[in-house]
């Protein structure tokens, strides 16, 4: 499942990035240069990092919560 994440997260990036160089490689009618590609991907993969880690490190939370919760209903319950 996290391996399917990362590759999501990887190509929605990638898909940002070209939307980002298709917008202004039309909007400033120039040639673009080569590794603008690239560098826009690389820009929201990072921005997006953040976002990514504190929604990664809520679900851990909040799934600890809830297997805290279930054995703690359940005591005689081993999984």
């Amino acid at each position: 499942m996290v391996l399917g994440f990362v590759l999501l997260y990887l190509v929605v990036n990638a898909l940002l990035g070209f939307s980002m160089h298709e917008s202004l490689r039309h909007s400033s009618l120039t040639e673009p240069k080569s590794g603008e590609l690239a560098m826009y991907s690389l820009v929201f993969l990072f921005a997006g990092l953040p976002t990514v880690l504190v929604a990664l490190a809520f679900g851990a939370l909040r799934n600890a919560v809830r297997n805290y919760q279930h054995h703690h209903h359940h005591p005689l319950h081993h999984s």
